[in-house]
């Protein structure tokens, strides 16, 4: 019984098929080509609002110098 067990093991191990193949591997690669384009836009999506928001800091301190407290008050 044990024997006929191990030897089963062994012929389904003889008969497991690779898991990556060719057209996984191309199917894997554009699909992280693609993965990587999105990244980047939302990368650079994120740059522009950071300096966006730097810009906008700096412009609030212009006015700041600009525009006195006691005027902008009114």
């Amino acid at each position: 019984m044990e024997n006929q067990i191990s030897k089963s093991i062994q012929e389904n191990q003889n008969n497991i098929l690779p898991v990556v193949t060719l057209s996984n591997t191309q199917f894997l690669e554009n699909n992280s080509n693609e993965a990587y384009k999105i990244l980047n836009f939302y990368l650079n999506l994120n740059q522009i609002y950071e300096n966006n928001q730097e810009s906008q800091l700096k412009e609030n301190e212009i006015s700041d110098i600009l525009i006195p407290d006691t005027k902008r008050r009114r």
